[in-house]
Formats: C-alpha cells, sequence, structure tokens
C-alpha cells in the first residue's frame, strides 16, 4: 500500500454540516478543500437534490451557517 502524500492529503474534500430538507428528499452539505498557496479551507455549500448529481451553491468559499425554512428554501 501507498503512503499518503502531503500531494494526495490536499486534494480531499471534507464534507460537513450535512442537513436533510424537512420532506427528506434532498440533502445540503458544506464541503472544503486545501488551498495551500492561501493556507486555508475554503467551504462552499452543495445541494443535492432528489439523490442526482450535487449542485454548487456558492463559490466564494466563505460559506457558514445554513438552515431549511420549509422543504424547498435553503437559507445562508
Amino acid at each position: 500500500m501507498k503512503r499518503l502524500s502531503l500531494d494526495a492529503f490536499t486534494q480531499y474534500r471534507f464534507l460537513s454540516d450535512l442537513n436533510c430538507a424537512p420532506e427528506g428528499r434532498d440533502l445540503a452539505f458544506a464541503c472544503a478543500q486545501a488551498d495551500t498557496e492561501e493556507n486555508t479551507y475554503p467551504r462552499d455549500l452543495w445541494l443535492l437534490k432528489d439523490g442526482k448529481t450535487p449542485l454548487r451553491l456558492t463559490g466564494d468559499g466563505k460559506a457558514g451557517a445554513y438552515v431549511w425554512d420549509g422543504p424547498h428554501t435553503l437559507l445562508f
């Protein structure tokens, strides 16, 4: 088995704050990935709708808290 290199580690995406919509069909989550040039972990929000392809909701890397406000509304 190969050892984990620093370059490989920086390619990982870290998922957090998984939260189902009240109806249980959609899932929102945060995703962070290392930015070695800036020495940060930019974090964006994603939506998995009906278990299909994830949709990126933010792109500035500064996503914070979010909450479901009904079955089809996500506040962030």
